[in-house]
């Protein structure tokens, strides 16, 4: 009896596998652009579409992840971005959307890999208005980009290194952060407020990489570390960032995203902890932070900082609330409840934006169905050597590009940019690399490139 109890858990399960593999589920929207200082929402004042798509384990969405104004134009950064039901392999890419010519500008493709930075450098780029232009910054393997009069300068290497990430002022410069070979990082101070160029005049020492430095007063920083996100008390002397004590708020908790989401405004730290806004005071006297208050309690779980530390925004019982730090007092709240959105809002005064959903849909197909647009059935043999097959199933008619990337996301060689008929296809790789050299054993990776989309899988070479 209990072998046949046991029997039918397993049918059930198979069975409910086989709709989860089959499942489709599709949402659509707009950015909805709320005015916060007007006291209702004006649903038709919306920006740009997105929308966010899984089927049978093949996942692709777009995602604004910030905006600002320049020049009386408004532009979006967004991420389109996937994964294959098969390795769960990320692949991402970053655009510039203007909302007034409604073109886009793709900013940086096929990031293959996987870092463990990227979704902070990624999912939140950073702006930085200069007289002149913005400079965008993505950082780790997406491009640093300056834009002035809607024309974008793309960093290229300097001597080999390239520009990742900008950390803030030091001496009434720019701290910039350079990396030649993964993880092998340079630092330069810069003055890039009218020019892209770096002359790399400059160099600096630092202990260890920076994410953030925030002037204090004086010669004193507060200085963020990028992998640990550990707060420094720093000073700035012989070309040599020092780190004087480690700062422990009483809220240093382990859990590091909370440390991703913080501002030091006018000698304050202000930070999310158990759903509260927290402040700290930073003692130059004691050098530690004291008096720590709850200046804005229950803020819930949807929440966001503005990009220069002014402005507070969360949402909770259907109200968008609005928050000015340097004040600490409630600026505005708005009755949200007739808009359905995902994600967390982005603020920009005097706007907030929302993930608004219009449509959104689930579906269960017939395996025997699939596949609906493409599919990729996987290399053999699986491991292999010397060579291994590459086989899919075109639709119709396509242009097709696979690229073999080694397990550090450096790209081996190209075995096909061409289009192709209908139906099955295949291509062998050699397991050579595109100066014809015998690739080493290890772990690889094929990217599918058909139109925008891509399928991202793994094989083994074995030797």
């Amino acid at each position: 009896m209990k072998r046949i109890v046991i029997l039918i858990v397993f049918f059930i399960l198979s069975i409910f596998q086989e709709i989860q593999y089959c499942q489709v589920q599709e949402t659509k929207g707009n950015l909805l652009r709320i005015d916060f200082t007007k006291p209702n929402i004006d649903l038709s004042d919306t920006l740009w579409n997105w929308f966010s798509r899984n089927d049978s384990g093949v996942t692709y969405s777009t995602h604004c992840s910030n905006i600002f104004v320049r020049d009386s134009t408004t532009y979006l950064l967004f991420n389109s971005s996937g994964e294959d039901r098969y390795s769960h392999y990320p692949w991402i890419n970053g655009n510039l959307f203007n909302t007034v010519t409604g073109s886009s500008c793709l900013l940086f493709a096929d990031h293959p890999g996987y870092d463990p930075l990227d979704p902070y450098y990624y999912f939140r780029p950073e702006t930085r208005k200069i007289s002149e232009g913005v400079w965008i910054y993505f950082g780790r393997r997406g491009p640093a980009v300056y834009l002035r009069n809607d024309s974008l300068y793309q960093f290229q290497k300097v001597n080999n290194w390239s520009l990742i990430h900008f950390a803030g002022k030091v001496n009434g410069q720019d701290l910039v952060v350079l990396e030649g070979l993964p993880y092998k990082f340079s630092y330069y101070l810069e003055d890039l407020s009218i020019s892209p160029k770096l002359k790399l005049n400059n160099k600096i020492t630092i202990e260890s990489s920076p994410n953030k430095i925030n002037l204090i007063t004086g010669n004193y920083y507060l200085y963020q570390e990028d992998m640990t996100w550990v707060f420094y008390l720093s000073s700035f002397e012989n070309n040599k960032i020092n780190l004087i004590k480690r700062l422990k708020p009483e809220g240093d908790i382990i859990t590091i995203p909370f440390w991703l989401m913080w501002r030091f405004v006018n000698g304050n730290l202000y930070y999310i902890e158990s759903g509260k806004l927290v402040k700290e005071n930073l003692d130059l006297n004691t050098n530690s932070f004291k008096d720590k208050k709850i200046v804005l309690d229950n803020v819930g779980s949807t929440y966001c900082f503005d990009n220069e530390g002014n402005l507070f925004a969360n949402i909770k019982n259907d109200s968008l609330f609005v928050f000015s730090i340097k004040e600490e007092k409630k600026i505005n709240s708005i009755d949200i409840k007739v808009v359905k959105f995902s994600g967390v809002p982005i603020i920009d005064s005097p706007y907030v934006y929302l993930h608004q959903i219009t449509e959104s849909y689930t579906d269960v197909k017939d395996k025997k169905e699939l596949p609906a647009d493409f599919l990729l059935k996987g290399n053999y043999p699986n491991p292999f050597n010397p060579s291994t097959t590459i086989s899919f199933v075109l639709p119709k008619r396509e242009r097709v590009g696979i690229k073999i990337f080694n397990s550090l996301g450096q790209l081996v060689c190209e075995l096909i940019n061409e289009e192709r008929d209908a139906g099955e296809n295949s291509i062998v790789w050699n397991g050579k690399n595109s100066n014809g050299m015998e690739a080493a054993s290890g772990i690889y990776f094929y990217r599918v490139q058909i139109g925008k989309n891509f399928v991202i899988d793994k094989m083994v070479l074995q030797k």
